[in-house]
Protein backbone atom coordinates (compact mmCIF):
# COMPACT_ATOMS: atom_id res chain seq x y z
CA UNK A 1 0.00 0.00 0.00
CA UNK A 2 1.69 3.40 -0.89
CA UNK A 3 0.88 6.14 2.03
CA UNK A 4 1.18 9.45 0.33
CA UNK A 5 2.40 11.83 2.35
CA UNK A 6 2.53 16.02 2.12
CA UNK A 7 6.34 16.75 1.94
CA UNK A 8 7.02 15.33 4.93
CA UNK A 9 10.47 13.07 5.12
CA UNK A 10 9.78 9.66 5.63
CA UNK A 11 10.89 8.45 8.88
CA UNK A 12 10.33 11.03 10.71
CA UNK A 13 8.20 11.85 14.01
CA UNK A 14 5.05 12.10 12.53
CA UNK A 15 5.43 8.58 9.95
CA UNK A 16 6.21 6.55 12.95
CA UNK A 17 3.46 8.55 15.26
CA UNK A 18 0.24 7.52 12.36
CA UNK A 19 2.68 3.77 12.17
CA UNK A 20 2.60 2.96 16.15
CA UNK A 21 -1.12 4.65 16.43
CA UNK A 22 -2.18 1.99 13.62
CA UNK A 23 -0.51 -1.23 15.11
CA UNK A 24 -1.83 -0.22 18.57
CA UNK A 25 -5.25 -0.38 17.16
CA UNK A 26 -4.42 -3.72 15.05
CA UNK A 27 -3.38 -5.42 18.73
CA UNK A 28 -6.13 -3.91 20.46
CA UNK A 29 -8.43 -5.81 18.04
CA UNK A 30 -6.45 -8.60 17.86
CA UNK A 31 -6.81 -8.64 22.25
CA UNK A 32 -10.29 -8.37 22.12
CA UNK A 33 -11.32 -10.99 19.85
CA UNK A 34 -8.96 -13.14 21.62
CA UNK A 35 -10.28 -12.68 24.89
CA UNK A 36 -13.75 -13.15 24.07
CA UNK A 37 -14.80 -9.41 23.49
CA UNK A 38 -15.49 -9.35 19.66
CA UNK A 39 -18.14 -10.82 17.54
CA UNK A 40 -18.40 -14.33 19.26
CA UNK A 41 -18.18 -14.61 23.21
CA UNK A 42 -16.29 -17.17 24.59
CA UNK A 43 -17.36 -20.09 25.32
CA UNK A 44 -20.53 -22.17 24.15
CA UNK A 45 -20.90 -23.38 20.56
CA UNK A 46 -21.99 -21.72 17.18
CA UNK A 47 -25.65 -22.60 17.00
CA UNK A 48 -24.86 -24.87 13.64
CA UNK A 49 -23.05 -27.16 16.38
CA UNK A 50 -25.88 -26.70 19.00
CA UNK A 51 -28.21 -27.81 16.44
CA UNK A 52 -26.44 -30.85 15.18
CA UNK A 53 -26.21 -31.95 18.59
CA UNK A 54 -29.70 -32.30 19.18
CA UNK A 55 -30.41 -33.88 15.51
CA UNK A 56 -28.04 -36.93 16.54
CA UNK A 57 -30.42 -37.78 19.50
CA UNK A 58 -32.03 -40.91 18.33
CA UNK A 59 -35.71 -40.09 17.06
CA UNK A 60 -35.29 -36.77 16.47
CA UNK A 61 -36.64 -35.54 12.78
CA UNK A 62 -35.22 -31.88 12.51
CA UNK A 63 -34.30 -29.16 14.74
CA UNK A 64 -35.14 -25.29 14.74
CA UNK A 65 -32.17 -23.64 17.06
CA UNK A 66 -31.71 -19.55 16.38
CA UNK A 67 -31.71 -16.45 18.06
CA UNK A 68 -35.05 -14.34 16.48
CA UNK A 69 -34.35 -9.94 17.07
CA UNK A 70 -37.33 -7.94 17.08
CA UNK A 71 -37.73 -3.81 17.71
CA UNK A 72 -40.01 -2.32 20.30
CA UNK A 73 -39.51 0.93 19.34
CA UNK A 74 -35.70 1.29 19.38
CA UNK A 75 -34.71 -1.54 21.45
CA UNK A 76 -33.48 -4.44 19.93
CA UNK A 77 -35.39 -7.72 21.96
CA UNK A 78 -33.50 -10.74 21.15
CA UNK A 79 -35.46 -14.00 21.87
CA UNK A 80 -33.57 -17.72 22.03
CA UNK A 81 -35.38 -20.62 20.18
CA UNK A 82 -35.41 -24.23 19.73
CA UNK A 83 -37.76 -26.65 18.25
CA UNK A 84 -37.19 -30.12 17.99
CA UNK A 85 -39.67 -32.44 15.83
CA UNK A 86 -39.14 -35.74 16.68
CA UNK A 87 -39.69 -38.63 13.89
CA UNK A 88 -43.00 -40.32 13.27
CA UNK A 89 -43.89 -43.20 16.03
CA UNK A 90 -40.86 -41.45 18.48
CA UNK A 91 -41.84 -41.86 22.65
CA UNK A 92 -39.97 -39.72 24.84
CA UNK A 93 -38.71 -42.37 27.33
CA UNK A 94 -37.66 -38.76 29.55
CA UNK A 95 -39.03 -35.89 28.96
CA UNK A 96 -37.64 -33.93 31.95
CA UNK A 97 -33.73 -35.46 30.90
CA UNK A 98 -34.81 -34.15 27.32
CA UNK A 99 -35.85 -30.89 28.26
CA UNK A 100 -32.80 -30.09 30.56
CA UNK A 101 -30.79 -31.47 27.49
CA UNK A 102 -32.37 -29.31 24.92
CA UNK A 103 -32.16 -26.40 27.30
CA UNK A 104 -28.77 -26.76 28.29
CA UNK A 105 -27.52 -27.09 24.08
CA UNK A 106 -30.04 -24.12 23.42
CA UNK A 107 -28.20 -21.64 26.09
CA UNK A 108 -24.67 -23.25 24.63
CA UNK A 109 -25.22 -21.17 21.68
CA UNK A 110 -23.32 -18.32 21.40
CA UNK A 111 -24.35 -16.16 18.35
CA UNK A 112 -26.72 -13.73 19.86
CA UNK A 113 -27.40 -13.12 24.07
CA UNK A 114 -31.07 -12.80 24.34
CA UNK A 115 -32.57 -10.16 26.34
CA UNK A 116 -35.66 -11.01 26.29
CA UNK A 117 -36.58 -15.08 26.74
CA UNK A 118 -35.60 -18.60 26.13
CA UNK A 119 -37.96 -20.77 24.39
CA UNK A 120 -38.17 -24.87 24.05
CA UNK A 121 -40.78 -26.84 21.78
CA UNK A 122 -40.94 -30.59 21.60
CA UNK A 123 -43.25 -31.95 18.64
CA UNK A 124 -44.18 -35.42 17.61
CA UNK A 125 -46.72 -36.56 15.02
CA UNK A 126 -47.49 -32.79 14.29
CA UNK A 127 -48.50 -31.96 18.38
CA UNK A 128 -46.49 -31.08 21.05
CA UNK A 129 -44.96 -33.65 23.17
CA UNK A 130 -47.61 -33.53 26.39
CA UNK A 131 -46.57 -32.97 29.30
CA UNK A 132 -43.82 -30.61 28.84
CA UNK A 133 -44.75 -27.63 31.29
CA UNK A 134 -45.46 -30.75 33.42
CA UNK A 135 -41.56 -31.68 32.82
CA UNK A 136 -40.25 -27.70 33.38
CA UNK A 137 -42.23 -28.11 36.80
CA UNK A 138 -40.27 -31.41 37.84
CA UNK A 139 -37.04 -30.09 36.92
CA UNK A 140 -38.31 -26.51 39.25
CA UNK A 141 -38.81 -23.92 36.55
CA UNK A 142 -40.34 -22.07 38.40
CA UNK A 143 -40.93 -19.31 35.08
CA UNK A 144 -42.09 -21.81 32.51
CA UNK A 145 -44.92 -20.98 30.79
CA UNK A 146 -46.95 -21.58 27.19
CA UNK A 147 -49.03 -19.68 25.16
CA UNK A 148 -52.50 -19.66 26.34
CA UNK A 149 -55.02 -22.04 24.46
CA UNK A 150 -52.32 -23.64 22.03
CA UNK A 151 -49.96 -25.24 24.90
CA UNK A 152 -47.25 -25.00 22.71
CA UNK A 153 -44.05 -24.35 23.40
CA UNK A 154 -42.36 -23.01 26.91
CA UNK A 155 -40.87 -19.76 27.23
CA UNK A 156 -38.37 -19.18 30.34
CA UNK A 157 -37.81 -15.78 31.71
CA UNK A 158 -33.73 -15.50 31.46
CA UNK A 159 -33.30 -14.56 35.25
CA UNK A 160 -34.04 -18.26 35.93
CA UNK A 161 -32.36 -19.48 33.20
CA UNK A 162 -28.89 -17.45 34.18
CA UNK A 163 -29.78 -18.60 37.64
CA UNK A 164 -30.09 -22.47 36.45
CA UNK A 165 -27.45 -22.83 33.94
CA UNK A 166 -25.25 -19.87 34.68
CA UNK A 167 -24.02 -17.27 32.29
CA UNK A 168 -24.51 -17.03 28.99
CA UNK A 169 -23.48 -18.67 26.83
CA UNK A 170 -23.45 -21.63 29.12
CA UNK A 171 -20.83 -24.92 28.64
CA UNK A 172 -21.88 -27.38 26.40
CA UNK A 173 -23.28 -30.43 27.71
CA UNK A 174 -22.18 -34.20 26.74
CA UNK A 175 -24.95 -36.42 25.59
CA UNK A 176 -27.24 -38.38 27.30
CA UNK A 177 -28.37 -41.64 26.22
CA UNK A 178 -31.86 -43.27 26.20
CA UNK A 179 -34.50 -40.16 25.93
CA UNK A 180 -36.19 -41.15 22.94
CA UNK A 181 -37.73 -44.41 21.86
CA UNK A 182 -37.96 -44.64 18.25
CA UNK A 183 -40.87 -47.27 17.34
CA UNK A 184 -40.01 -49.46 14.31
CA UNK A 185 -42.77 -50.64 12.11
CA UNK A 186 -43.42 -54.52 11.87
CA UNK A 187 -41.74 -56.03 9.22
CA UNK A 188 -44.49 -57.30 6.53
CA UNK A 189 -44.29 -61.19 6.54
CA UNK A 190 -43.45 -62.07 2.57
Amino acid sequence: MTVLTRNRPRGGRFHRARTTAVLAGLLGAAALTLTGCGIFPAGGQKEASASAMLQEIPGVDTVYLGTNSSYSGVIKQSFLNTHVTLEPGAVVTNLPALLEYVLAVTWSANQLEPNQSVSVGISSDGATVPGLLAAADSLGWTSARTLPMTNSDLFLSLDEVRAKLGSWPGKVPSTPFGLIEVAVAPTPAG
